[in-house]
């Protein structure tokens, strides 16, 4: 042991070292890493970023990205978030490719006037897309 550091010390020491450990094994067991993946959408000249959120029952975009489409509205829904707030939507399909992809698919869904992201896509739908993507890579063969 150090002559010229007291066990005071050691111990403060330690302790923030067991601290930022814990911290650390907190963050790395408890959260996952977001997934985004880079979407076309038909009529939108850019190419959108969408979150792959796994626990989505619904695909939701956020009202700006699209108001300049004037599309048709198929329905309304009751979206709750969170915190059990609910908030009424409304309901459109898109047409929807990995941006990479050649081929669009129809994809439900509620537009929100406050969102994070511009697109949030439930996994099933990703899988939808990367499907597709995988199927218009086999026909260039």
């Amino acid at each position: 042991m150090c002559s010229d550091v007291t066990v005071d010390e050691l111990d403060v020491h330690n302790s923030v070292i067991s601290a930022e450990k814990f911290v650390y094994s907190f963050l790395s067991d408890g959260w996952s890493e977001l997934r985004y993946l880079d979407v076309s959408i038909d009529g939108i000249p850019n190419v959108i970023r969408g979150l792959d959120d796994s626990g989505a029952q619904i695909c939701l975009i956020r009202a700006d990205v699209i108001t300049v489409m004037n599309l048709p509205r198929i329905g309304k829904v009751i979206l709750r978030d969170f915190l059990g707030n609910s908030h009424e939507a409304e309901v459109v399909t898109l047409q929807m490719k990995l941006a990479n992809a050649d081929t669009f698919v129809p994809v439900v869904c509620a537009v929100c006037n406050k969102l994070s992201n511009d697109l949030l896509l439930g996994s099933d739908v990703v899988n939808r897309l990367n499907r597709m993507w995988l199927s218009d890579s086999r026909k260039c063969r």
